[in-house]
């Protein structure tokens, strides 16, 4: 991982292990993949009509999301949106 993503991430109280600075270009599609994917679960969840099926969709969105952060970490807005789905999860 480069110093500036590093210091950018722990700034905001986050980790960063791997920047998209040194990841390989299979592993960047990859994260992008994913990213999309909870994009598209959250959205989904706005539209299910039973609160299982959009519960399901939020857990969807936020195992996307860290399956992401594990690839490359050096997202803040992406460590604060899984942050945010994880307490709403939470609350139930």
């Amino acid at each position: 991982m480069c110093a500036e993503h590093a210091a950018e991430v722990q700034e905001a109280g986050f980790a960063c292990k791997r920047c998209r600075c040194h990841l390989a270009p299979e592993a960047l599609a990859n994260y992008n993949d994913l990213i999309e994917t909870a994009r598209a679960c959250e959205l989904r969840r706005r539209q299910e009509p039973s609160q299982m099926a959009k519960t399901a969709a939020l857990v969807e969105a936020l195992q996307a999301y860290l399956k992401a952060l594990l690839l490359c970490s050096d997202d803040v807005a992406l460590h604060r949106r899984a942050k945010a789905l994880r307490a709403r999860l939470a609350e139930g």
